[in-house]
């Protein structure tokens, strides 16, 4: 449940024909994803020193972000500008 890329389709999400070919030219045809073995992440470590900023990302991926997290927000925001 990563957040989702700032541009663009997610990584796994299918792609049409037009657009393998604009981005990978003649491999196109390859299924390349059978030759990747998946491993699937299960620490934090970016976050893993701050437990308040992993919290707060954690309920963004989901949409459901508290006043206080809310808030914590709002003045990154304001600091950005």
């Amino acid at each position: 449940m990563q957040l989702p890329p700032v541009k663009g389709n997610q990584p796994f999400m299918m792609v049409t024909t037009l657009e393998a070919k604009q981005r990978l030219g003649a491999i196109a045809s390859l299924d390349l994803w059978r030759t990747f073995e998946y491993d699937e992440l299960t620490i934090n470590m970016r976050q893993s020193g701050d437990k308040a900023y992993a919290d707060l990302l954690s309920n963004v991926r989901v949409g459901r972000t508290t006043d206080d997290q809310y808030k914590i927000l709002q003045q990154r925001l304001s600091n950005s500008n």
